[in-house]
């Protein structure tokens, strides 16, 4: 099946519609990732995100975190990006803040999650964009 990054017409959004969800990562309680993202994908939208023309990424499973996978994981979301003239949109834990400032991306605001409902102390994640970049 042919991809689109961004679906534009009807048809590319109801064949991507029909994609089955990833499974969930190993340990993390559906519930909980449903509140946490339910509210954290959207808040790109109070800073300019629009689906049909910006990217929005990304995750790396801890246990692959603190190695460089989240790194060339940026890099390569970050060249997809490029050669489609999208920004891209991130919401990012406070330890992966300076990784992802480094690899191009601009603070635009803190997004805070209320957690208690959870047992969890609220936590506060930085916002970031990423506007295309040329082409040297």
């Amino acid at each position: 099946m042919e991809e689109w990054p961004n679906p534009q017409t009807a048809e590319q959004k109801e064949r991507v519609g029909q994609k089955r969800a990833p499974p969930a990562i190993e340990g993390v309680d559906p519930y909980l990732a449903n509140h946490f993202f339910g509210r954290m994908l959207p808040a790109s939208k109070e800073f300019g995100y629009k689906s049909e023309e910006h990217f929005q990424r990304n995750l790396c499973s801890p246990r692959f975190q603190k190695c460089g996978s989240g790194a060339w994981l940026t890099r390569h979301c970050n060249q997809i990006a490029d050669d489609c003239c999208a920004a891209t949109f991130v919401e990012v834990r406070p330890a992966s803040l300076h990784m992802f400032q480094t690899l191009g991306f601009t603070l635009l605001g803190l997004l805070e999650l209320n957690m208690a409902d959870y047992g969890q102390p609220s936590e506060v994640y930085p916002t970031l964009r990423r506007d295309r970049q040329l082409k040297k």
